[in-house]
């Protein structure tokens, strides 16, 4: 699987607008220079939720992504990430883990045993791997680091009712020369795709 896409601006900016074009959700703004973000409109419209099963859309993981100078995309086989939620047992995909990417004059790896995270529901209990805390991640030039405390803020769930921790809500990256940002609404939509799901 490849998990980063380095493309020139010009054939990348062709690429989003194709998926915005074919993806009824998506609608991706783009900007020149500064790179492209994914509007509010696209983080409320992105998830469905149909009795037992959950779709996580495409499209929410593209909001993962920052262009620069050397021109930064996020994969579309790594965005190809589908939760499935059935009674007893949620997957979610390795690719999702990969989402938290970037590059900065070299190349930003993420290991697969990093991406090994698999989180399962057992009834009323929420386990997340190990794996998942061990992410560090460290951006050579720009130095891009993940707080393990970030991390440790995928919660648990107590019957109908998934938490996730605020510092989970927090998480504003930010590299250097790109100006990459996850936004705040983003992980807030994601929590409350989760507490719906669980809910139902």
């Amino acid at each position: 699987m490849t998990s980063v896409l380095a493309v020139p601006v010009a054939a990348s900016s062709l690429l989003m607008m194709s998926l915005y074009e074919t993806c009824t959700a998506c609608r991706v703004v783009l900007v020149e220079e500064a790179g492209f973000f994914v509007s509010l409109v696209l983080l409320t419209a992105v998830v469905a939720v149909d009795g037992t099963t959950l779709f996580v859309s495409l499209e929410l993981l593209a909001a993962v992504a920052a262009v620069d100078v050397a021109a930064l995309f996020v994969s579309l086989e790594l965005l190809a990430t589908v939760s499935a939620v059935d009674v007893t047992a949620l997957f979610v995909s390795l690719e999702l883990l990969a989402a938290v990417a970037a590059v900065d004059v070299a190349a930003l790896f993420v290991s697969l045993a990093l991406l090994a995270a698999v989180v399962a529901v057992d009834g009323t209990t929420l386990f997340v791997s190990l794996e998942l805390l061990a992410a560090v991640v460290t951006v050579d030039g720009a130095a891009l680091f993940v707080s393990l405390v970030l991390l440790v803020a995928v919660a648990a769930v107590d019957e109908a009712a998934l938490f996730v921790s605020l510092a989970l809500l927090a998480a504003v990256v930010a590299v250097d020369g790109a100006a990459l940002f996850i936004s705040l609404v983003l992980l807030a939509v994601a929590t409350l795709v989760f507490s719906e799901t669980v809910s139902a």
